[in-house]
């Protein structure tokens, strides 16, 4: 008995013929048992790779801040935002801690998804001790936004509540939070430092 031939299919030369040319004959494709196992035991690999990829997010492989999953405390409805964030200044890039020397406010910045044609935005300022500092409500009518001159965009509109971080960092410096109502429904909780 001859062996099985090992190969992965095409055209092989068999013989020349009476003009000195080779003649091709086509092979099959052909796997033997170690072929198939090898290609089976990259399977879990594969596997691996794919599931530290979902669950750490694109962040392990440097392309920006953007995750797969993101853990938020229980009670906040984080569906009722599109994205929000702490920034300093008017700059949109996000920070979690704040020196009061170096910006003038520090801004919670969020977008809401799916904007009611009218509806009242609320934070709640906590400072390191757990006491309510101060309370911005906002209330956002689409009415009287079209008649300022200001319209709504369909990916949503940023909306930004600002503080002074002077006025935070001079009352007690540490770890601060501040919460995030739609409509009375805790949205979103942040945590930041001022120092």
């Amino acid at each position: 008995m001859h062996p099985s031939p090992r190969g992965t299919g095409g055209l092989r030369s068999s013989s020349l013929d009476g003009t000195g040319k080779a003649r091709l004959m086509p092979t099959a494709i052909f796997h033997t048992n170690d072929q198939i196992l090898c290609r089976l035991g990259m399977v879990p690999g594969v596997l691996l790779c794919t599931a530290v990829l979902m669950l750490s997010g694109c962040s392990m492989l440097g392309l920006g801040k953007f995750k797969w999953i993101e853990w938020t405390s229980s009670g906040e409805k984080y569906y009722l935002l599109k994205n929000c964030f702490l920034a300093a200044g008017n700059s949109l890039s996000p920070r979690q801690s704040f020196d009061h020397n170096m910006y003038e406010n520090v801004s919670f910045c969020f977008v809401p998804a799916n904007e009611k044609n009218h509806y009242v935005s609320k934070t709640l300022w906590y400072d390191p001790s757990g006491l309510e500092f101060r309370a911005i409500r906002q209330t956002h009518d689409k009415q009287q936004e079209t008649k300022r001159g200001s319209e709504r965009t369909p990916q949503g509109t940023t909306r930004i509540h600002s503080l002074p971080l002077k006025e935070l960092y001079e009352h007690k410096r540490g770890l601060w939070k501040v919460e995030l109502y739609l409509d009375d429904v805790l949205a979103r909780r942040l945590p930041f430092t001022v120092h």
